[in-house]
């Protein structure tokens, strides 16, 4: 039958596939496994160069009030090879913030293990302005090299000034440069001699690629489950390799908002508690709303500073360091399907949109968010997992405390994601509520107690969080965040400004902007579910009858979705079915009134738990639902999105 599973076929099969060791597959396996590896630092070994300030530079002032100076507060790289001359387009530019004093230039992203032998000149131009800048060190890095470190007391002799240089002396370790100009030219000449392959590097290789190999084929891939859905793991590798290549070539400062969110970051890097609002320490992480991302509840940023300052090893940008967190979670979901069967229902999210895997691609707190709601969807639907197993385990007096805690901990992660996530606590109270009315608990008594025990752990959490903002902040903290808006935001943006001088986008409400004119005007709704389905870095490249094309399947498989379980399912399903739709529309609205109230922003990512309630709901529903045809529509949107990712995205975010 179309609505219902065919006859004799399993809904979810439940046979593990244990094998002995197979030496000759494992020996094959780990082969591969070094062989990207080294092929990844042989070939794809990108060169950065780190600038360490001792103090901000000092000025003439004079020059900077007469406007003979262009652009005072950028320092910049340029690249070449011996012979070539420099361009606009082989260079790097970077802001010279207050309070900061490392600034990493990247050189390109295809570079051999051996590039650096080859014969490289670089121009730093370190100011823009007559004045001084004290240079504690310039490192020049690439992965399976040794660090070269030109300071005041070595490799001095390969720096020379070319324009607008009154001087150059060495003052200790650090090096004191003496512009004259407006462009200030340094040049650095890299001879093969000074630069030494780093072996040791290629050992610790080996022994990490080691170790990983023999975590993934022992723990997944020798005890392999079988899945109604078992293409979707080989998939997401495929996927992962996507979202490696990206986030590891792609250039820095290319997607949106990431810097706000690395700054974010880098702060926890050396720091354990959250900051005060408007903190001078904080202020290069303040958008150009005057807003923070410091001044949110979010763990994420704690967790991705110190991940960052664990990859220190790797000598890549701070960037890449900052995605790879992304892209470790994207694995560690990809881990989660070989291994658990229930997870691979979970995971097929993420095979549907190509802006799902964009969104792993760069640093952002959205990926973490997504992230949790899966490991917590997880621990809902798979009877063994560890929510479950606490919830219905006999009560013998004897109550697993360490188990409550863990589960109290995942879940205490939810209130401290972003805040568009938060419909998932909605939607598990709700689920909660489902299935204590349809009696799908066997003690029910039993269960209220201990989900109030996690209530109680997870609240504990938060309160902890919470606590620590009221001592740094107060408890007006409202009124501050608002002080802050007003002193750091820019002009267009900044409350204080008159509405009708702000922002066009800004306030609609307040412009008296009806709402349905968000849809017929501002085409909110069509731009909203293209932001869903790849729209990587500015606009749109594909042709609107692409967008129109998915738009079309996602429709058709919603409806039978919701024929299938309104015509074949029993009353529990179908108020399954109406929970997951009310979630979906508040969630809407709650987004379209975000864009009519706030700030316009049509934005598909604001709407990513959707698809986890949806494979909630698959995966509850499956009884009536046909395998092949979720199969088939999970298959069409890949492909689609393969499509999509690799020759639009990135070709256009490889071109930037």
């Amino acid at each position: 039958m179309f609505f219902a599973k065919e006859p004799g076929e399993k809904v979810m099969a439940d046979v593990n596939v244990n094998k002995v060791v197979d030496w000759k597959s494992f020996s094959l396996f780990l082969l591969l496994s070094l062989s990207l590896s080294f092929s990844y630092y042989a070939f794809f070994s990108p060169i950065s160069v780190d600038v360490v300030l001792d103090a901000n530079p000092q000025r003439d002032e004079a020059s900077l009030r007469q406007g003979l100076c262009l652009y005072p507060d950028v320092m910049q790289l340029f690249y070449a090879h011996e012979g070539d001359g420099y361009t606009e387009r082989q260079s790097e530019h970077l802001k010279i913030e207050t309070g900061r004093n490392v600034y990493t230039f990247s050189i390109g992203q295809y570079k051999t293990v051996d590039e650096l032998k080859r014969g490289w000149k670089l121009r730093f131009d370190p100011v823009m302005y007559p004045g001084t800048v004290s240079v504690r060190r310039i490192v020049l890095r690439q992965d399976g090299c040794k660090p070269l470190t030109i300071d005041g007391k070595s490799n001095i002799d390969l720096i020379q000034p070319v324009n607008d240089v009154e001087k150059i002396e060495s003052r200790g370790s650090s090096l004191v440069i003496v512009s004259s100009g407006c462009d200030p030219q340094l040049e650095l000449r890299i001879p093969a001699s000074a630069v030494r392959i780093d072996y040791l590097l290629f050992f610790k290789v080996f022994c990490v690629t080691l170790l990983i190999s023999v975590l993934l084929y022992f723990v997944f891939l020798r005890n392999r489950v079988v899945s109604e859905f078992n293409f979707a793991p080989y998939l997401l590798i495929f996927v992962l390799g996507l979202i490696f290549s990206t986030a590891a070539i792609s250039r820095n400062v290319i997607h949106a908002d990431e810097v706000v969110h690395v700054r974010a970051g880098e702060y926890y890097q050396n720091h354990v508690l959250p900051p005060e609002i408007c903190d001078p320490e904080t202020r290069n992480t303040y958008s150009v709303f005057g807003v923070s991302r410091l001044d949110n509840f979010e763990i994420v940023y704690t967790l991705a500073g110190k991940f960052s300052r664990l990859l220190e090893f790797l000598n890549v940008g701070e960037f890449q360091r900052f995605r790879f967190f992304n892209v470790f979670l994207f694995f560690a979901l990809f881990c989660l399907s070989l291994r658990y069967e229930e997870f691979i229902t979970v995971s097929l999210p993420l095979l549907i949109s190509p802006q799902i895997w964009y969104l792993f691609t760069y640093f952002n707190s959205d990926a973490f968010s997504l992230f949790v709601i899966m490991l917590v969807c997880y621990q809902v639907i798979a009877e063994n997992s560890m929510t479950n197993r606490y919830l219905n385990a006999q009560d013998n007096g004897q109550s697993p405390v360490f188990r409550a805690l863990l589960v109290g901990l995942l879940f205490s992660l939810l209130l401290l994601l972003k805040l568009n996530y938060y419909i998932f606590i909605v939607f598990l109270c709700l689920v909660f509520l489902h299935k204590l009315v349809t009696g799908k608990f066997l003690n029910p008594k039993t269960v209220m107690r201990r989900m109030g025990v996690i209530l109680l752990i997870s609240a504990a959490i938060f309160g902890v969080r919470w606590g620590v903002d009221v001592n740094r902040n107060g408890l007006h903290r409202g009124e501050k965040r608002m002080e802050c808006r007003a002193e750091l935001a820019e002009h267009d943006f900044n409350p204080n400004t008159p509405l009708e001088h702000r922002y066009p986008f800004l306030r609609l409400r307040q412009r008296d902007v009806p709402v349905g004119k968000l849809f017929e005007d501002y085409n909110w709704g069509f731009k909203t579910f293209v932001h869903s389905f790849g729209v990587y870095y500015s606009h749109p490249l594909a042709a609107m009858g692409f967008y129109k094309f998915v738009m079309a399947a996602t429709v058709v498989f919603g409806l039978y979705v919701t024929g299938a379980i309104l015509f074949s399912a029993g009353k529990d399903h179908i108020l399954l079915l109406g929970i997951v739709i009310f979630c979906s529309c508040f969630l809407v609205a709650l987004d379209l009134w975000n864009s009519w109230t706030a700030s316009f922003q049509a934005q598909g990512r604001y709407l990513f738990p959707i698809p986890v309630l949806v494979a909630y709901l698959i995966h509850e529903t499956r009884s009536c639902l046909n395998r092949k045809v979720i199969s088939g529509f999970v298959l069409l949107l890949f492909c689609l999105s393969t499509y999509s990712y690799i020759f639009i995205g990135m070709r256009q975010l490889l071109s930037l």
